[in-house]
C-alpha cells in the first residue's frame, strides 16, 4: 500500500500566503512557500480546514486600508472558488500567485492611462513568484527598457549568467493575438526562438520551435477591459502546466553542423535587425561609430543596411572562433579573452561586444548566439 502524506495549512500559515498586513514578513512568508513547494514535490497532500479560512478573512476585515482589504478579499474568494469549481483541493503557493497576478493587472487597468509597458512589472512579479514556486530561484526576468518595433520581444528569462530559458512578447490586454500571431514580427520571432510565449497578459500562447503548442485563458479579457473589475482566476491547472514547461527549457546538448548552421543564421538576422535599429535610433551610439569607422578604414560605400549585415556575422563570427578556443564554460563576457590575438580587428570589437555594457537589445541577442555554441559539442 503506498501513503502519502498529508499536511493541513494553518491559519497562521495562511497570514503568510496571502501577506496579511501586520500578519506577514518577507522572510517568513518565503521559508513557508519553500516547505510548501517542497511538500508538493513530493508528493504529498495539502489541506485548508474552513476554520482556518474563518479565521484568515476575519483577520482581513480588520486590514485598515480599504483597497487593501478588497484585494485581499477577492485573492481569498477566487481562491476558494476555484477549488469548489474544480471539486479537489486547493494549491495555495499557485493560486495565490496567479489572483495576486489579476489583482495587480486590475489595478494597473484602472488608472485610466495604461500602456502596454504599464503592465510589465505585474507580468515580471508573476513570472518570478512562478518560477521560485517551482523550485527555481536562479531564474532572472529582465525586460527591455524601451518598446522596439523590430528587435528583441519585451521579455527574457535566463539563469543570469549564461542560459537563456526563453523569451516573452506581450501585447495590450485588448489586443486579439490571433492577429499578431500572423504578423511579421511574431513570424520572425517564431522561427529565431525555440521557446517563446505571446501573451496579451491574459491570454498565454506557448510556441516551440515555431509551432504553437499550448493556449491558456487565465482570466476574461472584456471584464477587465470593459467592466475595469478583476477577471475571476480561470484555468490555474493548464496556465500552471504551461508556464512550467515553458521554465524547464533547455537547448539541446548537441547539433549536428548543419542544425547548428541553422540556428546561428536565424539569430544572425534578428541580431542584424537589432543592429540596424540602434543604428536609427542612436546616432551618437558606439554601434554609429563602428559604421563611421569601417565606411572610413574598410568600404567608403557601406551604407547602414550592409554595415548591420556585416557587424551582425562578424559578431558571430567572432564568437564562434572564441568558442572553438574556449572551455566548457562560454558566454559573451568571456569570448574576448579567446579571440585569437593574431586576429586584431576582431579583439577591437570584442573588447565592445564582451566587456562593455552593450544596449539591452543588442546583449540579449549576442547572449542568444553565445549560448548555442556554449551547449554545441
Amino acid at each position: 500500500m503506498n501513503l502519502s502524506r498529508a499536511y493541513v495549512i494553518d491559519t497562521s500559515y495562511l497570514l503568510e500566503i496571502f501577506a496579511v498586513p501586520g500578519h506577514s514578513t518577507k522572510e517568513a512568508r518565503d521559508e513557508i512557500k519553500s516547505r510548501i513547494a517542497a511538500a508538493a514535490k513530493s508528493g504529498a497532500r495539502l489541506y485548508v480546514t474552513v476554520p482556518s479560512i474563518y479565521e484568515l478573512v476575519n483577520h482581513i476585515s480588520q486590514v485598515p486600508n480599504g483597497n487593501a482589504r478588497r484585494s485581499l478579499a477577492e485573492q481569498v474568494r477566487d481562491t476558494v472558488l476555484s477549488s469548489l469549481d474544480r471539486g479537489k483541493g486547493c494549491s495555495m503557493t499557485e493560486r495565490t500567485i496567479f489572483s495576486k497576478y489579476l489583482n495587480d493587472l486590475t489595478a494597473v487597468a484602472q488608472q485610466g492611462d495604461a500602456r502596454e509597458e504599464s503592465f510589465y512589472p505585474a507580468l515580471a512579479d508573476m513570472l518570478k513568484k512562478m518560477a521560485d514556486a517551482t523550485d527555481r530561484p536562479h531564474v532572472h526576468v529582465t525586460t527591455l527598457p524601451k518598446p522596439t518595433e523590430g528587435g528583441n520581444p519585451d521579455f527574457r528569462l535566463w539563469n543570469g549568467k549564461d542560459r537563456i530559458i526563453g523569451y516573452i512578447e506581450a501585447k495590450k490586454p485588448e489586443e486579439r493575438l490571433d492577429i499578431t500571431e500572423n504578423s511579421e514580427q511574431l513570424k520572425r520571432y517564431r522561427k529565431t526562438f525555440p521557446n517563446l510565449i505571446l501573451t496579451n497578459f491574459l491570454e498565454f500562447r506557448l510556441y516551440r520551435n515555431g509551432e504553437r503548442v499550448e493556449t491558456v485563458l487565465s482570466g476574461r479579457p472584456i471584464v477587465l477591459n470593459k467592466l475595469g473589475t478583476t477577471p475571476p482566476l480561470e484555468n490555474q491547472d493548464a496556465l500552471y502546466t504551461l508556464l512550467s514547461r515553458f521554465l524547464e527549457f533547455a537547448l539541446p546538448q548537441t547539433f549536428t553542423a548543419e542544425s547548428l548552421a541553422v540556428e546561428l543564421a536565424k539569430r544572425t538576422r534578428l541580431l542584424r535587425d537589432v543592429i540596424g535599429e540602434q543604428l536609427r535610433d542612436e546616432q551618437d551610439s558606439r554601434i554609429a561609430g563602428f559604421f563611421e569607422a569601417f565606411q572610413t578604414y574598410l568600404i567608403g560605400s557601406l551604407t547602414p543596411e550592409d554595415f548591420a549585415d556585416l557587424f551582425a556575422q562578424t559578431i558571430t563570427y567572432g564568437l564562434f572562433a572564441a568558442r572553438t578556443r574556449s572551455g566548457d564554460d562560454f558566454n559573451r563576457r568571456v569570448a574576448f579573452d579567446n579571440i585569437p590575438h593574431t586576429i586584431g580587428v576582431l579583439r577591437d570589437l570584442f573588447r565592445f561586444i564582451s566587456l562593455d555594457d552593450l544596449p539591452t537589445p543588442l546583449a540579449w541577442c549576442v547572449d542568444d548566439i553565445a549560448e548555442v555554441l556554449a551547449v554545441a559539442d
